[in-house]
Parts: structure tokens; C-alpha cells; sequence
């Protein structure tokens, strides 16, 4: 009897064992689908994310732009209360006058392309960093008639469709 009961007792105790594992081996991990799943929501929210990330960029630049373009509108109209008249591009009248690099470079070599503005009206004529080299022309420009009493001042080259 005895031997029969430590027979019973023992093959409760694989049985147990047996059990356990089973549910341990079933709750203890992830399955393969469940790992893919996972991943692949990842990879979306990640993807997502990174072009939300990029026209933030882009978004930063162009207020740039337009704060730069507000304070040469100030400078060239602080100019003209001053002379009378709004001041000549480096490359003269009826002419387009622009950054280097822009395609309406300065002929002297210049970096001002507005004359006379830097440093009294506005203490460096500001410059487009990042230039779009996808386009023959882009950057700041700057034109004025030959009276001095009409201008326009330009971010060129960034909607390339618009000015084609």
C-alpha cells in the first residue's frame, strides 16, 4: 500500500507539473502574429510622426521668410521717408536685384542688393540660407522703377509651378 501510494503521490505531482508548464508555456510569451502586429503599429506611429516632423521644417523657414521680408519692407520704407524716393537695387533699376546665389546676383560682386539700405535702415540685408537648387533662380530679390516710387521685394523659387 504504501508503495502504491507514493506511486498516486508521484504521478499527482508529474501531472501537476505537466499542467503548470502547459499553462506557464501558454500565458509566459507572445505569439508570432502578436509581435508582427505590434511592429507594424510601431512602424506606422513612427512614419507618421517623421513627416509631421519634416513640415515643421519647412513650416519654420517660411516664417522666417516672411519676417525677413516684413523688416526690409520696414527698412525700405524707413529709406524712403528719409530720400523721397525708395533706394536703387545693385544692379540699378527696372532690374531685378537678389541675393547671391539667387540668379539676380549683384554685378559688382556685392552681397547688397538693395543699395544704401545696410546698416542704417536695417542692420544686414537678411539672406535665404537654404537656397532651393531646384530652380534656376531663388532667394531674396528686390526691384524698383526708375522714379524710386514703386518696388517689390521677393522670396523667388520656392513654388517653382507658380513661377515657371
Amino acid at each position: 500500500m504504501i508503495h502504491s501510494l507514493s506511486l498516486k503521490t508521484i504521478g499527482s505531482y508529474v501531472i501537476l507539473n505537466i499542467m503548470k508548464n502547459i499553462v506557464l508555456r501558454k500565458f509566459s510569451g507572445f505569439t508570432l502574429i502578436e509581435l508582427l502586429v505590434v511592429v507594424s503599429v510601431i512602424s506606422i506611429l513612427a512614419t507618421v510622426v517623421s513627416v509631421n516632423m519634416g513640415d515643421v521644417g519647412s513650416q519654420g523657414r517660411d516664417a522666417k521668410r516672411q519676417s525677413d521680408l516684413r523688416n526690409l519692407q520696414t527698412a525700405v520704407e524707413m529709406y524712403k521717408q528719409k530720400n523721397g524716393r525708395y533706394p536703387d537695387g545693385c544692379n540699378g533699376p527696372d532690374v531685378w536685384s537678389g541675393q547671391k546665389g539667387s540668379g539676380y546676383d549683384c554685378s559688382g560682386g556685392s552681397g547688397q542688393y538693395i543699395s544704401s539700405l545696410a546698416p542704417e535702415f536695417i542692420s544686414v540685408l537678411p539672406v535665404d540660407k537654404k537656397l532651393n537648387t531646384s530652380v534656376s533662380k531663388s532667394g531674396y530679390a528686390y526691384i524698383v522703377n526708375a522714379n524710386g516710387t514703386v518696388y517689390k521685394i521677393i522670396a523667388i523659387g520656392w513654388f517653382s509651378e507658380f513661377w515657371s
